[in-house]
Protein backbone atom coordinates (compact mmCIF):
# COMPACT_ATOMS: atom_id res chain seq x y z
CA UNK A 1 0.00 0.00 0.00
CA UNK A 2 2.95 2.25 0.82
CA UNK A 3 3.96 3.09 -2.76
CA UNK A 4 0.35 3.58 -3.88
CA UNK A 5 -0.27 5.82 -1.30
CA UNK A 6 2.97 7.99 -2.50
CA UNK A 7 1.42 7.65 -6.13
CA UNK A 8 -1.58 9.05 -4.73
CA UNK A 9 0.22 11.68 -2.42
CA UNK A 10 2.22 12.88 -5.50
CA UNK A 11 -0.48 13.14 -8.03
CA UNK A 12 -3.52 14.74 -6.24
CA UNK A 13 -1.78 16.21 -3.18
CA UNK A 14 -2.79 13.61 -0.39
CA UNK A 15 -1.95 14.87 3.03
CA UNK A 16 -3.04 11.86 5.19
CA UNK A 17 -2.67 7.86 4.74
CA UNK A 18 -5.19 5.90 7.15
CA UNK A 19 -3.96 2.70 8.04
CA UNK A 20 -7.15 1.46 9.56
CA UNK A 21 -7.16 -0.74 12.74
CA UNK A 22 -4.93 -3.56 12.94
CA UNK A 23 -4.34 -4.40 16.47
CA UNK A 24 -6.60 -7.36 17.88
CA UNK A 25 -7.40 -7.83 21.88
CA UNK A 26 -5.52 -9.91 24.63
CA UNK A 27 -8.56 -9.75 27.18
CA UNK A 28 -7.66 -10.02 30.79
CA UNK A 29 -8.89 -13.38 31.28
CA UNK A 30 -6.13 -14.55 28.44
CA UNK A 31 -3.82 -13.26 30.47
CA UNK A 32 -4.59 -15.37 33.32
CA UNK A 33 -4.76 -18.67 31.49
CA UNK A 34 -2.07 -21.39 31.46
CA UNK A 35 0.77 -20.69 33.23
CA UNK A 36 2.85 -17.88 33.68
CA UNK A 37 5.89 -19.41 32.23
CA UNK A 38 3.96 -19.48 28.69
CA UNK A 39 3.63 -15.93 28.98
CA UNK A 40 7.26 -15.52 28.80
CA UNK A 41 8.06 -18.12 26.04
CA UNK A 42 8.52 -17.40 22.26
CA UNK A 43 4.85 -17.89 21.33
CA UNK A 44 3.62 -15.41 23.86
CA UNK A 45 6.15 -13.17 22.21
CA UNK A 46 4.12 -13.61 18.87
CA UNK A 47 1.13 -11.48 20.01
CA UNK A 48 1.65 -7.73 18.83
CA UNK A 49 2.12 -5.17 21.03
CA UNK A 50 1.34 -1.52 19.89
CA UNK A 51 5.24 -1.39 20.29
CA UNK A 52 6.06 -3.99 17.84
CA UNK A 53 3.32 -2.69 15.88
CA UNK A 54 5.06 0.58 15.65
CA UNK A 55 8.63 -0.78 15.20
CA UNK A 56 7.37 -2.70 12.09
CA UNK A 57 5.49 0.07 9.99
CA UNK A 58 7.19 3.24 10.98
CA UNK A 59 10.25 2.02 8.12
CA UNK A 60 8.19 1.47 5.71
CA UNK A 61 5.70 4.80 6.53
CA UNK A 62 7.73 7.55 7.79
CA UNK A 63 9.01 7.91 3.64
CA UNK A 64 6.21 9.21 2.88
CA UNK A 65 6.01 12.53 4.74
CA UNK A 66 2.39 11.83 5.24
CA UNK A 67 0.45 12.19 8.35
CA UNK A 68 -0.50 8.28 8.98
CA UNK A 69 -3.50 7.58 10.61
CA UNK A 70 -4.63 4.58 12.96
CA UNK A 71 -7.50 3.29 14.61
CA UNK A 72 -6.77 1.41 17.53
CA UNK A 73 -10.53 1.55 18.47
CA UNK A 74 -11.45 -2.14 20.20
CA UNK A 75 -7.66 -2.28 21.62
CA UNK A 76 -7.72 0.57 23.85
CA UNK A 77 -11.00 -0.20 25.56
CA UNK A 78 -12.02 -4.44 24.96
CA UNK A 79 -11.29 -4.86 28.35
CA UNK A 80 -13.15 -2.08 29.64
CA UNK A 81 -16.65 -3.41 30.12
CA UNK A 82 -18.57 -6.07 29.66
CA UNK A 83 -21.59 -7.10 27.15
CA UNK A 84 -24.88 -7.31 28.90
CA UNK A 85 -28.02 -8.89 26.72
CA UNK A 86 -31.42 -10.54 27.39
CA UNK A 87 -33.15 -13.00 24.78
CA UNK A 88 -37.00 -12.13 24.60
CA UNK A 89 -39.21 -14.97 23.14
Amino acid sequence: MAPLARRLAERHGLEFFSIGGGLGIVYEPALASGSARWWRSPAARGILTPAAYAAALVPLLQPLGLKILAEPGRFLVGNAGVLLTRVNM
